[in-house]
């Protein structure tokens, strides 16, 4: 049998949440080099980690132009060609060359970079020109031309590639199907920044067709891409119920399989089940929370349509109280329960419908407190900047409280999502029961904690410097408590969808 001494736990004296390693020899396909910058997740297991890569926007175009080079080098074609070919593909470069590969022409010819012979194409200076796209008249105006003979003044197609930013193919002639190279719209709009735009905001199509190695940042407005091309370790990671988190150069964390907040300790599998089932029925599960319960002697839902907390089951005729649950004989007020500090269970095993609301009810309740702790998160800069003109101290100094804030976020959310792994556990297990004390532990080292980071006077905080360490140092090791056992119960099979 396991017990709870299994999960003891030493208080470590490294308070860092996140690491960042640099200078590795981590290398893709294509553009990683042995001088680029690749973080590393630590943060999971000492013998596995997911090797990542944290791009910028420029970085990814620098990226895919390393791409777009490398399958010009099998084709021959000239980098515009590229571009236009492999926009045409959803970036599908494996596709790409088979069709190529089998028959050239046919391509070139979709792409509509088959043009006539002796035509001209570029910008020339037209005099009494009347447009044939807008109708206006000019006496002297700049007009763009291409083989095809097609010409339009310079104004009507600033506007149409300007109407074309979005679409996922290159842009081809206002009047045919020939396309519109990357130097065209640089000589059209006189600098490079447009075209390099246009390609840019294809990206989605490209990281959707390479979406096992390119993830989006999920933090609104925040726009990093993740690269990673070791899926070896990501799947021996998922087959151990890992979480493979990343961090963007924003200080995002997200699950990259996931593409959601970091979920750990609960594994994909689940935690992308209950968001699924969560978005699905938040409505309903909020009215049942507000507004029913299960009885607590047969687990019949049971609706509260008055003030009285005098309540009767229709379904085993138990009469028991709203407030406390317990049984109505030792009530003496319809309305005032005494004994609502007292509230058990009287069930020995919890109806799958109640431990899915007490779940969700769990989930939620940390989840608001870490919005409010995010707000709190907010002061703390103020209350350093304090610290140093009150009382003198160096920035460095001050850092406990950065330290203390990460360490209470990271362990709000460890606990929110062991809720879900609860929800999905065999109530009966032993393993289960010590999961409920873990959750009782981690969150009482929290409470302490964000009390602690709620003080303002800054002699109170300096004074208690040693406390908020050795409270931080507390809740990193309850969370550790907390993860090893779940980790365990979803090795063991203990937690699994199949139980609910």
């Amino acid at each position: 049998m396991t017990s709870l001494e299994d999960y003891n736990f030493e208080v470590s004296e490294d308070d860092e949440y996140y690491q960042l390693i640099g200078d590795s020899d981590y290398e893709s396909d294509y553009s990683l080099t042995k001088d680029s910058k690749v973080s590393q997740n630590s943060h999971n297991s000492q013998d596995l980690q997911l090797r990542y890569k944290s791009l910028s926007r420029d970085e990814l175009f620098a990226d895919v132009m390393e791409r777009v080079k490398f399958v010009g080098s099998i084709t021959q074609l000239s980098l515009d060609s590229m571009i236009i070919l492999l926009r045409l593909y959803g970036w599908n470069e494996e596709k790409l060359l088979e069709d190529y590969t089998e028959n050239p022409r046919d391509i070139l010819e979709k792409g509509g970079l088959i043009v006539p012979e002796n035509g001209k194409r570029g910008i020339q200076l037209e005099k009494d020109y009347m447009c044939p796209i807008c109708c206006d008249t000019y006496d002297k105006v700049s007009v763009f031309m291409m083989e095809c003979g097609h010409v339009a003044c310079i104004n009507c197609y600033r506007s149409y590639l300007t109407s074309t930013l979005k679409k996922p193919r290159a842009p081809t002639c206002m009047s045919c199907n020939i396309s519109i190279t990357s130097s065209d719209i640089d000589q059209i709009f006189g600098n490079s920044d447009f075209s390099k735009k246009h390609i840019c905001l294809s990206f989605e199509t490209f990281i959707n067709k390479h979406s096992k190695n390119y993830k989006w940042c999920p933090y609104t407005g925040c726009g990093n891409i993740i690269y990673s091309n070791n899926e070896s370790t990501l799947n021996e990671m998922l087959k151990r119920h890992m979480i493979p988190e990343v961090i963007c150069n924003n200080k995002h964390a997200f699950c990259f399989y996931c593409s959601t907040e970091v979920h750990s300790p609960c594994d994909c599998k689940i935690a992308q089940y209950w968001i699924e089932k969560v978005r699905d029925e938040s409505t309903n599960l909020n009215w049942i929370l507000n507004n029913t319960k299960p009885c607590p002697f047969c687990g019949t839902s049971i609706e509260k349509n008055g003030g009285c907390n005098h309540m009767t089951c229709q379904s085993c005729q138990s009469e028991f109280c709203w407030i406390c649950d317990g049984r109505w004989s030792i009530h003496t007020d319809n309305y005032v329960c005494k004994f609502q500090n007292e509230k058990k269970d009287n069930r020995g095993v919890k109806s799958i419908s109640k431990r899915f609301t007490d779940g969700y009810k769990m989930f939620i309740v940390h989840e608001n407190s870490s919005d409010l702790d995010l707000k709190l998160a907010g002061t703390i800069e103020s209350k350093i900047f304090t610290l140093q003109k009150e009382l003198g101290i160096s920035w460095i100094e001050g850092q406990f409280l950065s330290e203390s804030i990460k360490i209470l976020l990271h362990g709000r959310s460890v606990l929110k999502w062991s809720y879900t792994i609860g929800v999905f556990c065999d109530p009966s297990h032993n393993l289960t029961h010590i999961l409920e004390q873990n959750q009782t532990m981690l969150s009482n080292a929290v409470e302490s904690l964000s009390l602690k980071l709620q003080i303002k006077d800054p002699n109170v905080i300096i004074k208690s410097k040693a406390e908020f360490r050795d409270s931080s140092s507390l809740v990193n090791g309850r969370i550790a408590a907390l993860e090893r056992c779940c980790q365990e119960l979803l090795v063991k099979g203990i937690c699994k969808l199949e139980s609910i």
